[in-house]
This record gives structure tokens, sequence and C-alpha cells, in this order.
């Protein structure tokens, strides 16, 4: 069974810690209490996403989700990410 996904509030805390902040992945796993392999898993949709930082004007949660989950929207971008945590 898939896990559930984490709220984008969470992800995008993620993101903030990575690109604003500068923590590594385990610094962020420890500050989120998000496993380190999921903190990972979101930081790699980010980077194969072209994400950057800070977001772009108007970019909201639902353009972040879009982003990240292009496959969930019936795209066929980031299908390689099949797990979902």
């Amino acid at each position: 069974m898939p896990a559930v996904r984490l709220s984008m509030r969470k992800i995008h805390e993620i993101l903030r810690l990575r690109f604003d902040c500068g923590l590594s992945g385990r610094d962020i796993f420890r500050s989120t209490s998000v496993s380190r392999s999921t903190v990972s898993d979101y930081l790699l949709r980010a980077s194969a996403a072209g994400f950057s930082w800070p977001f772009p004007e108007g970019m909201d949660e639902a353009g972040l989700e879009r982003l990240l989950f292009p496959s969930a929207r019936g795209g066929t971008a980031g299908t390689a990410f099949a797990r979902v945590a």
C-alpha cells in the first residue's frame, strides 16, 4: 500500500529549509520529523522538476503540487518517481 503524501505545507517547509536555509537532508529530517528517505525523495522531485527558490511570483500550493507531481495530474513527466511518500 502506498504511503500517504505529506501536506503541501510540510513539503514547502522541506524545500524552504534546503534552499533558503541550506540545511542538509539529515538536518531537515531532524527539524521536520519526516524520514530521511522521504526528505530525499521530495528534494529529488524538486531537482527533476527544475525547481528554483524563491518560488516564482504567484506560485501557490496547487502550483507546487503540479510541479512536483505532474504524473498525478495526467502528465507523463516525473513517472520515474513511482514511490509517493
